[in-house]
Order: C-alpha cells, then sequence, then structure tokens
C-alpha cells in the first residue's frame, strides 16, 4: 500500500499549493492524498476536471478505498468541476 510522502502531511489550516507535469501525476497525487484521509477516518471532497473524475475514482479503488461505498456514507465526494464551480452553468462572481 503506497502512502504519501512526508511532504505531503498537512494539519488543518494548512493551505497548499501542488505543482504537477501532467495529469497522470495530478491523479496519483490527489489519490494517494484522499486514500490517506479517507483511511483516517476523514472526510474528503475534491472537485476535478469532468474527465478525471471516473480516473481518480478509479485509482482511489486501486489504492484500496471502497469509492462507492464512501461516497454513500457520506465521506467522499468527488465532482465535476463545473457542476460545483459554476452550478449555474456560467461564472457569477457575485455569488
Amino acid at each position: 500500500m503506497r502512502s504519501l510522502p512526508p511532504l505531503m502531511k498537512f494539519k488543518l489550516g494548512d493551505h497548499i499549493c501542488v505543482v504537477y507535469r501532467d495529469e497522470d501525476t495530478l491523479l496519483e497525487t490527489l489519490a494517494l492524498y484522499i486514500a490517506d484521509g479517507m483511511r483516517k477516518g476523514e472526510r474528503c471532497f475534491c472537485a476535478q476536471k469532468p474527465h478525471m473524475v471516473p480516473r481518480l475514482l478509479k485509482e482511489l479503488e486501486l489504492l484500496g478505498v471502497d469509492a462507492a461505498q464512501e461516497t454513500r456514507r457520506g465521506a467522499l465526494e468527488v465532482r465535476p468541476e463545473n457542476e460545483f464551480y459554476f452550478s449555474s452553468g456560467r461564472f457569477e462572481p457575485q455569488t
């Protein structure tokens, strides 16, 4: 089972920025981070590009996270960014 490197351990209130070269690197980083949270009993939310959502869920499954079960119990929420950030279908800076 892969685990997070020491530089990927954060505490409540930390602000982070992850620089990545490609989507595969981003996917691996996100999956490890979320899987670690799931193992700790934390609630995890991720908004990602629509085509990345199924890839992320599959990667979580490969890491031993039952993504469907965690979603049903409310511990995991992975949504396409356009649904989350642009719920009206367009950018509205006043809301």
